[in-house]
């Protein structure tokens, strides 16, 4: 083996840690919405949403990963993972902060849309995270990546439920602005 392999196999990410900065921060980006499916319908009242079209906010992060699944796949295949990652990061962490706008059911819906986009590159980087491991440990990898990524799920609406008892929508979602800032 040349120096300059050894330099650069000795400077590439082991894979359970490259599995690990990736799956934190897909949990930081997935905590705004994860707090939607809790706090949303508590407050849609307070936001100008009638409670009727909560569940169509919710789900449209769902109707428009139909078509950017592949779009994020593609994106990867052309521009490798660094920046379309980097891109799904801050995607994710825009369609948080439109959350605590307040400017009623089409800034949400927006926000929704654009999250579900942001949710399908984020997706697809954890799985090229997980593709560079060896094929002996994709199994290990794969469970860690989705076992973090739900970690931040569950601490969102629990944290989410604490916080907004106890301080109200707007400082909830700025918090979990704050916490998602910090997956850049």
């Amino acid at each position: 083996m040349t120096e300059a392999n050894q330099a650069a196999e000795a400077s590439a990410p082991k894979p359970m840690h490259l599995v690990l900065m990736v799956s934190t921060v897909i949990a930081l980006c997935i905590l705004g919405d994860s707090l939607m499916y809790s706090i949303l319908p508590l407050e849609a009242a307070h936001l100008g949403i009638s409670l009727p079209l909560v569940g169509i906010l919710l789900s449209a992060n769902r109707l428009v990963r139909l078509l950017s699944n592949a779009w994020a796949s593609a994106t990867f295949e052309r521009w490798g993972a660094r920046r379309p990652f980097i891109a799904a990061a801050l995607l994710g962490l825009f369609s948080t902060l439109l959350y605590g706008a307040g400017w009623g059911f089409a800034v949400f819906l927006g926000a929704r849309m654009l999250w579900g986009i942001a949710w399908s590159a984020l997706r697809q980087g954890g799985y090229e995270a997980v593709w560079y491991g060896g094929g002996a440990i994709k199994g290990r990898l794969t469970g860690m990546l989705w076992g973090i990524v739900r970690l931040g799920s569950a601490l969102s609406v629990l944290g989410g439920g604490f916080l907004y008892d106890r301080f109200g929508y707007t400082t909830t979602i700025f918090c979990v602005v704050g916490l998602t800032a910090l997956a850049l």
